[in-house]
């Protein structure tokens, strides 16, 4: 069974929300879509408000199935 990697974005309070404000895009592009255990998985979360950059973080959880089995905090997997 594969491990799968679910990423929440949560974006960081202070936008102003208005009719008239753009549609917050979030953007995730990774080297594979498959990542693979003891192999390096690069990607990228890009959140934006129109064109301008957005502050955000991001909350990564391991899956096995469709249970969550740790969370990855500081650079390693720790229970969540």
């Amino acid at each position: 069974m594969r491990l799968r990697l679910a990423l929440f974005v949560a974006l960081a309070a202070g936008m102003a929300a208005t009719p008239a404000a753009a549609a917050v895009r979030v953007t995730l592009t990774a080297s594979t879509k498959a990542p693979k255990v003891g192999e390096a998985w690069r990607w990228t979360v890009t959140a934006r408000d129109g064109t301008k950059p957005l502050a955000a973080r991001v909350k990564l959880q391991i899956l096995l199935g469709d249970v969550v089995v740790g969370c990855w905090k500081n650079g390693a997997m720790a229970q969540c």
